[in-house]
């Protein structure tokens, strides 16, 4: 037998609702991803970090290629 209920919440009691469904979601993923012991933030903050510094070594590669490049084709001095 399937029976239907209307449940009727304030806006307060939603949100509230909605607030606690989105913090056991986040703790349920965390350890899905590995940050299940606290340090999360740091981690994503390290994480973060690290990938900068890729980036910028990429940065710096490209330059010095174009140095390079620019050593290599320029005509010899008389």
């Amino acid at each position: 037998m399937l029976v239907e209920t209307l449940l009727l919440l304030r806006r307060e009691e939603f949100d509230e609702l909605l607030y606690r469904a989105a913090e056991r979601g986040a703790e349920r993923l965390l350890p899905h991803l590995g940050l299940e012991n606290g340090h999360a933030a740091r981690n994503i903050g390290e994480l973060r970090d690290l990938l900068e510094a890729c980036r910028e070594a990429r940065r710096r590669v490209w330059q010095t290629t174009g140095i390079l490049a620019a050593l290599l084709v320029r005509p010899p001095s008389s």
